[in-house]
């Protein structure tokens, strides 16, 4: 991160700024699924899994290609996580889990050259956790003789243990830049960001054993002008 701080700040001061055809600002809504791993994500459901962004493109060219995008942003991601093991070895359990997280993020962003008038890019994007929240609940349930045995507990504060802080991924998008109406520019986005939660092998909260869950998301932009900042580098 402090290097990539540098290389925009060099940038910065070397360079001339002008207008390009890159928006000042997208807005997006990702749709996030986590990939399951082993055989404990069996009882596993996730609803209301969503993600909304807003990022703001600098476009750095260089005398001789090719040209980036620095594209730093915020983002807010809610998920909706049920576990469930349907009541084996003598015991049922349950839980149903809210997450939400805020963060800060940047994208690094390599702009190949076509001819027309759309733009394609791809590359990498690190992220850093400003806030995370859990609201659940876990139930239990132990079948024995006579009247089973049930219980709870009640999860509430930061949800470290399930985001990580720092996250990493690889993101790839294609805009569509129209002639008529410039002020628009909707894109399409698919992303990848392995290890991005931990998940409880058992998910009790009695058990610290985790494993780590990749996560794949595809999202919506809405680029908003077309006049957006861009860098030009000197000779």
């Amino acid at each position: 991160m402090k290097t990539l701080l540098a290389f925009l700040f060099i940038c910065v001061i070397t360079t001339n700024i002008y207008s390009q055809e890159i928006p000042y600002v997208n807005l997006g809504v990702g749709y996030p699924f986590i990939i399951p791993k082993t055989d404990y994500s069996v009882g596993e459901v996730y609803g209301s899994t969503i993600d909304f962004f807003a990022e703001f493109p600098i476009l750095i060219k260089f005398k001789i290609k090719p040209d980036f995008i620095i594209s730093p942003g915020v983002s807010y991601i809610h998920l909706k996580l049920t576990q469930g093991n349907g009541g084996g070895l003598g015991q049922d359990e349950y839980g149903d889990y809210k997450r939400e997280a805020f963060s800060i993020y940047t994208k690094l962003l390599y702009k190949p050259s076509f001819s027309g008038n759309n733009n394609w890019n791809f590359g990498l994007v690190g992220g850093y956790y400003v806030y995370t929240h859990v609201d659940g609940i876990f139930e239990w349930t132990i079948f024995q003789e006579g009247p089973d045995y049930h219980g709870f507990n009640t999860i509430e504060g930061n949800d470290k243990s399930f985001f990580k802080s720092f996250y990493l991924g690889f993101t790839s998008s294609f805009q569509f830049n129209f002639k008529k109406v410039r002020i628009l520019k909707p894109a399409i986005e698919l992303s990848f960001y392995p290890d991005f939660v931990n998940i409880a092998a058992d998910f009790s909260s009695y058990n610290d054993v985790k494993e780590h869950r990749n996560m794949i998301m595809v999202s919506i932009i809405l680029g908003l002008g077309s006049k957006g900042l861009s860098i030009e580098t000197e000779k």
